[in-house]
């Protein structure tokens, strides 16, 4: 039984690890310069707009619950941008976004916020 419990405590400690080193990733992140990009998104953030970045994934649970609240921002804003990561992978791995939901705020071609997790509507409308 013992045993069993210390597997158990490894477990959990080795993803709260994961998680904190995630977190750490993110923090790191902010205020540095986005790589060049191709497309519309590249020239958007070449202008200096602000711009509001979820990457969101289909199976992920908490990128559910947020998913409507972003489509509501976007629809009210077009400086909001969903994107998938499944269909984006390189796009997510050249911001460093390791998982979801993840939300960035660029500005100056800089970023300026890195979040993880889901998070409010209040707290998302702040941000744009």
């Amino acid at each position: 039984m013992n045993s069993l419990l210390f597997v158990v405590l490894a477990v959990i400690a080795f993803f709260l690890l994961l998680q904190g080193l995630i977190r750490f990733a993110a923090y790191r992140r902010k205020g540095s310069l986005i790589p060049e990009l191709n497309g519309d998104l590249g020239r958007r953030i070449k202008n200096g707009n602000r711009l509001l970045l979820y990457f969101y994934s289909p199976a992920c649970g908490a990128c559910r619950s947020m998913t409507p609240v972003i489509e509501k921002m976007q629809s009210e804003n077009k400086n909001v941008i969903k994107i998938n990561i499944l269909d984006e992978s390189n796009l997510a791995r050249q911001l460093g976004v390791w998982g979801t939901p993840a939300t960035l705020v660029v500005e100056n071609a800089r970023i300026n916020q890195f979040l993880l997790g889901a998070r409010t509507e209040r707290y998302l409308r702040k941000l744009v």
